[in-house]
């Protein structure tokens, strides 16, 4: 089958567009739980009719509830999901873990799309999002063609369906794991209020700014490989951009080549320095970079008013068998039909004509003039008696019956929802809340670990190194911290786990649902660790069906949305420099091509002076804030739950057993420091 094309919607304008431009389904937002919150959107009525207008037009509606909800917003989302099964949505796009769980429960009939935000990047996540009720998997935009491939296969090996951003903006974070705007500014890009930093300059450019994706001349490769569903990026833009996106790759899905006008138009409607194929192709570096120039913005200003005659008129796509009868003595009759609905019209009974008789051309020429619907002809029987007369305005008229007929039995069909919500439990507290530890390198863990009951280091750690760290341990549990990415790492990922438990670990410290797979199919038990965003009661609930023991709550929730969660297995990250963003493409290294060119020295310094270090592993790269996060003296936080987490990136081995020493002391912060999220919560 031909991959859907599938556009953004963020308003009634960019609706019209991408259904007229070629659009075969369309994903949009309502309401406080979508990604793009500040976009037009829609409203209820608004999104009611949305849905009509694309049923008539062959497009199918996917509901985006694409963010993070608390406990208190449960109730919220559940209502949006429940006003568009009415409206009769064709999927919902979510994120939430939580979430997904009582969408699976509600609705069972309407399919559930992994969202791109699950940071969905290996094969591994599927066997995970398939007992969750999925039935489509958003790629990660980071992976390569070799990747999105291998997962392609495992998808449909699992009977599920994969979707493919093919063009629009690139964030230089991988999608999910990004809390920059959220900690700089309480805008959480997982809560769908993304202030975007990351396109402002810093000292000596724009490290964290990329070029815009556009894959366009891949079209039939992506199609080869088993590519479902190709997306286009844009709820935030204007509507000539969905026109110019959605007509080059309509055109280039139905005859393999694209006009050069169309292309040209693509490449202007909204660049940042150009475009790139860059992750496509695993061709990282300075090439991807960009930002939005002048140059850009003045080429987009010449293209908008010839764009918008690509959507000027309605797009015939929907084709129809139509029948006419009529015979002398009988009311003449108008049948069409669209392969699953069929509508009849009876008109006047025939008369002798006096002058010309009608005859199939006639007949036909009227009956096929569908301008300004959603039909074209694509067969015509006609069974008429010789020597009659028809009028054009009787054959006119019967045609318009049919048409708006035909539109009322295409409308959308209602989904059953029916959800008790989630059954209120109260929060587990201790009386005390013991200490775990993750270092980003083995080699910064202190030689005094008294007052951790367990300490995480990278899995690649090497054995050696492992097994000097397990002997010396005491009390300490030693585990291992799988990537919180697992691009082209699951291989590795089970040889480094295989040989951990060879020496006795029992824990992976899992950040993504890939990796709790993986560490299940080792015979490890799970930590989750904050990278799963675990945001509500049902999430946690969620956690611990896919395994989890212990469940680390997500950094972004105020202290006070934290407890309230329940469950008995709860952390919080309690200390550390907070990642802003994990990327495939290193914001220092990057601009040079190669890691092997890169200084020591891995920063990234913003427009005011913060400077914020770069940790790579893995072939990934990791900025952290540039303020420690300090809880040691606020018990008001951290009591009651079942672990704190100590998150060491940079500290060196006398440093991180310092604050150790103070956490178990409660000793009150020095220097700089935040109080992170916790007192603040986010947008």
């Amino acid at each position: 089958m031909m991959p859907e094309l599938l556009l953004p919607v963020g308003s009634p304008d960019s609706l019209i567009a991408a259904v007229r431009s070629g659009a075969d389904a369309v994903y949009m937002g309502y309401g406080n739980y979508n990604a793009r919150r500040s976009a037009q959107n829609f409203d209820d009525d608004g999104f009611k009719k949305a849905v009509e207008y694309c049923h008539i037009s062959g497009v199918k509606v996917y509901l985006t509830l694409n963010t993070l909800v608390s406990d208190g917003e449960i109730s919220g989302a559940l209502e949006v999901a429940k006003n568009a099964c009415a409206a009769g949505a064709d999927g919902f796009i979510v994120q939430d873990i939580g979430l997904a769980r009582l969408l699976k429960s509600a609705c069972p009939d309407m399919p559930l799309h992994a969202s791109t935000q699950m940071t969905v990047t290996s094969p591994s996540a599927l066997y995970e999002l398939k007992e969750l009720g999925f039935v489509r998997v958003v790629l990660a935009r980071e992976m390569t063609r070799r990747e999105i491939a291998e997962l392609c296969e495992t998808a449909h090996s699992l009977g599920m369906e994969t979707e493919v951003f093919v063009h629009g903006a690139l964030c230089m974070c991988v999608s999910g794991q990004c809390y920059m705007s959220a900690v700089i500014g309480r805008r959480s890009g997982n809560r769908g209020q993304c202030a975007q930093p990351c396109r402002l300059p810093c000292e000596g450019g724009y490290p964290l700014s990329l070029k815009d994706l556009s894959l366009i001349s891949y079209v039939k490769d992506l199609a080869d490989i088993g590519v479902d569903s190709f997306k286009i990026e844009g709820r935030m833009k204007r509507p000539e951009y969905i026109a110019a996106s959605a007509s080059a790759f309509r055109q280039m899905l139905d005859t393999g080549h694209a006009d050069q006008g169309l292309l040209e138009n693509l490449s202007n409607v909204f660049a940042r320095s150009g475009h790139t194929d860059g992750y496509y192709k695993g061709a990282l570096g300075n090439d991807m970079f960009g930002h939005r120039t002048e140059t850009d913005v003045a080429a987009s200003e010449k293209v908008l008013s010839s764009l918008r005659q690509l959507y000027r008129a309605e797009r015939q796509r929907v084709g129809v068998k139509m029948k006419f009868y009529a015979k002398l003595g009988e009311k003449s009759r108008l049948t069409v039909t669209d392969g699953e609905h069929s509508v009849n019209v009876f008109g006047a009974e025939p008369q002798i004509a006096a002058r010309r008789a009608a005859d199939y051309d006639y007949v036909k020429g009227q009956c096929e003039k569908l301008g300004g619907t959603a039909y074209y002809c694509a067969d015509f029987e006609c069974d008429i008696d010789e020597n009659i007369a028809l009028s054009a305005s009787a054959l006119n008229a019967m045609r318009r019956e049919c048409a708006e007929k035909l539109n009322d039995a295409r409308k959308p069909k209602a989904i059953e929802f029916n959800c008790a919500g989630l059954k209120p439990e109260k929060p587990t507290k201790y009386n005390n809340t013991p200490l775990f530890a993750r270092f980003s390198d083995i080699d910064r863990v202190p030689d005094n670990l008294s007052g951790l009951e367990k300490l995480f280091v990278p899995v690649n750690s090497g054995a050696d190194k492992l097994l000097e760290l397990i002997n010396r341990a005491a009390d300490t549990e030693i585990g291992v911290e799988l990537p919180r990415a697992m691009f082209s790492l699951e291989k590795p990922c089970e040889k480094w786990l295989s040989s951990a438990k060879e020496l006795g670990v029992k824990y992976a410290l899992c950040h993504n649902i890939a990796a709790v797979n993986v560490a299940k199919k080792c015979g490890m038990k799970i930590v989750g660790g904050f990278g799963l965003n675990v945001f509500n009661s049902a999430a946690v609930l969620t956690a611990k069906d896919m395994g989890a023991e212990y469940v680390t709550l997500s950094f972004e929730l105020s202290s006070g949305k934290m407890s309230a969660i329940a469950g008995d297995n709860l952390g919080v990250v309690g200390y550390g420099k907070l990642p802003l963003m994990l990327t495939r493409n290193c914001p220092v290294s990057g601009k040079k091509g190669k890691c092997d060119v890169c200084s020591h020295n891995r920063v990234v310094v913003d427009r005011m002076g913060e400077r914020f270090n770069v940790d790579c592993n893995y072939g990934m790269s990791e900025l952290v804030n540039s303020k420690v996060l300090w809880l040691a003296d606020r018990r008001d936080i951290t009591d009651g739950y079942r672990f704190i987490m100590l998150n060491f990136t940079d500290e060196d081995k006398m440093k991180a057993g310092y604050v150790i020493s103070a956490y178990l002391g409660g000793d009150k912060p020095h220097g700089e420091f935040t109080r992170g999220l916790y007192d603040r919560g986010v947008l």
